[in-house]
């Protein structure tokens, strides 16, 4: 009846006596009449939408509800902290649990640690106590765990030490944050290791997320990445920390230079000295730049001192 097929059914005719339809692909509208050829042929079906990953989030202070809001658009994000956040939580669209083990009650896919440099470990330690008193089928035992601090070896050797073989392990450092992140997270760079894994997928499937979300990804090791940051990250802290004591000011005569001066102290101060001091007890390299720097500028003072003379 349709036009187009009675001219290409003629066309096939004038090329050969015989052919076989292996398949039909409608531009338009739908296939009928399929309910003749019996059950020698399978009807399409609609693949359903997978289950959203259910993710925690242990630690729910500046950072953990930056990412846990973000998170929460795409999974199911269960949180929980030292201290009471259940509203600023529910804002986030985050379930708030009120201790370790209900988090980890949650049938979680993925749990985030989001906590200081130096509770770190006593944190990793109660995870693990709950996770061994659990049920051997419990869900818990096959986590993927990730770390989100700025130092890298020092998480890594902790999370191999003490959690069970059965749990993956991820090392990240999201290399921005609330200020540095606030208009959007592309170009910003994400270091991670996959230190150990059961589960590749579920891990694939977490890096991608960050990557949808325009993330310069950088697959890098931890030794490297506290070798690296010592240069930069722990540089950066520095300086901010000894411009500081200056008490520099703003003035009419402002170069661009020097405003850079200044932002760069109201970033660096903006975060705790514990965190200052975590970078330099927590990365070795550090000690040895900071050893570096002292150097640098006492060879700088003697150049001037000598060409006064």
């Amino acid at each position: 009846e349709d036009l187009n097929v009675s001219n290409a059914l003629r066309h096939l005719q004038e090329m050969t006596t015989f052919f076989r339809v292996l398949g039909s692909f409608p531009r338009a509208g739908s296939l009928v009449g399929l309910e003749h050829l019996g059950n020698r042929i399978a009807m399409p079906i609609t693949p359903s939408k997978p289950p959203k990953k259910r993710i925690g989030v242990l630690g729910f202070g500046t950072f953990g509800q930056f990412i846990a809001k973000k998170l929460s658009l795409e999974h199911d994000v269960f949180a929980s902290s030292r201290e009471n956040y259940s509203n600023i939580a529910s804002n986030c669209g985050v379930t708030w649990c009120d201790s370790l083990d209900d988090l980890l009650d949650q049938q979680l896919d993925v749990l985030i640690i989001s906590v200081s440099i130096f509770s770190f470990e006593g944190i990793v330690r109660r995870v693990c106590s709950s996770i061994a008193a659990k049920d051997a089928s419990d869900l818990s035992q096959r986590l993927l765990v990730v770390d989100v601090l700025s130092v890298k070896v020092h998480t890594k050797t902790t999370l191999l030490s003490l959690l069970p073989e059965s749990c993956d392990i991820l090392c990240t450092h999201p290399m921005f944050g609330p200020q540095s992140g606030k208009h959007g997270w592309t170009g910003l760079p994400f270091v991670f290791e996959r230190v150990r894994l059961n589960n590749a997928r579920r891990c694939e499937d977490f890096l991608k997320w960050w990557e949808r979300q325009g993330c310069r990804m950088v697959d890098m090791t931890c030794e490297l990445h506290d070798e690296v940051s010592a240069g930069s990250q722990f540089v950066t802290h520095l300086t901010g920390r000894i411009l500081e004591r200056l008490s520099l000011r703003t003035t009419p005569i402002d170069t661009k230079g020097f405003e850079s001066l200044l932002q760069l102290v109201d970033n660096t101060c903006a975060d705790s000295f514990d965190l200052f001091f975590a970078l330099f007890k927590y990365n070795p390299n550090s000690a040895e730049q900071l050893a570096a720097i002292e150097g640098a500028v006492k060879d700088v003072s003697s150049k001037l001192r000598d060409k006064c003379k």
